[in-house]
């Protein structure tokens, strides 16, 4: 990406993988763009249902400074190119 994300709310991008389009939620904290050579935790996100959010947990990643990466097509079922996109995502 050429262009920043806004910090300190949650912005909606979108990715190409294998030939198919993967949508995810990000939560960028305050301070993430002017502080890049330090290091903020990431917690990835799922939802049995999809359209995964921060919910419960919003208030403590704003505080704690963490990023949220929230995944918009992952739910239960069929589990196989669930794990594979869960290991691709860590693995790199």
């Amino acid at each position: 990406m050429d262009t920043p994300l806004p910090e300190d709310t949650v912005t909606r991008i979108e990715c190409e993988y294998n030939g198919s389009t993967y949508h995810y939620d990000l939560y960028i904290p305050v301070g993430y763009g002017s502080n890049l050579a330090a290091e903020f935790p990431v917690l990835f996100v799922f939802s049995p249902g999809g359209n995964a959010t921060m919910g419960n947990m919003e208030n403590w990643l704003r505080n704690k400074k963490w990023l949220a990466v929230m995944l918009v097509e992952s739910r239960n079922g069929p589990w196989e190119p669930i794990i594979e996109k869960q290991k691709d995502n860590l693995l790199g």
